[in-house]
């Protein structure tokens, strides 16, 4: 999810705010990176979890304000791993579809290719349901860091807030 922030503050008062209030390890509240026109946010957990929220942003000037041009989401490389991962699921249970198919117009099915048949759709329900846990530990993430970064530079929602 896209969207855009406007504080009344300059673009450098934005950033010493931010870097005094994060810390990049897992002392702090949030924690995360902060550049002279970028940041990545995210909270400290104590516990591994991929499908952790996590808020970058770009800083930009505005006529003497900052506009915070802001993503929230997973992070790039989980995405791109989760849509390499069940791409390949989904292929293998194409496949062993069309194969059972055929196999089932000519006769039944022997009893000895059930457990091949069945792991590629246990993977996908695997999958599924580490998505669903991860996610729902991470419910009040998305919330939490959006209103952190508000209350640090004291933003307000853009006109053309995207979602």
């Amino acid at each position: 999810m896209a969207f855009d922030l406007i504080s009344p503050l300059s673009r450098e008062e934005c950033v010493q705010r931010l870097r005094s209030k994060i810390d990049p390890a897992w002392g702090g509240t949030v924690v995360g990176s902060v550049g002279d026109t970028s940041f990545r946010l995210r909270k400290p957990i104590y516990y591994r979890n991929s499908f952790q929220y996590s808020l970058s942003g770009r800083l930009i000037d505005d006529n003497g304000q900052t506009r915070l041009h802001c993503r929230i989401g997973l992070h790039p490389l989980v995405r791109a791993f989760l849509v390499v991962w069940f791409g390949g699921v989904l292929a293998a249970c194409a496949a062993i579809s069309i194969r059972m198919a055929s196999v089932l117009a000519g006769g039944s099915l022997p009893e000895n290719m059930w457990p091949g048949v069945m792991i590629p759709f246990l993977m996908l329900a695997g999958g599924v349901a580490l998505v669903m846990a991860g996610k729902y530990l991470a419910r009040d993430e998305r919330a939490f860091l959006i209103d952190f970064l508000r209350r640090s530079v004291e933003a307000r929602d853009s006109e053309g807030v995207r979602g």
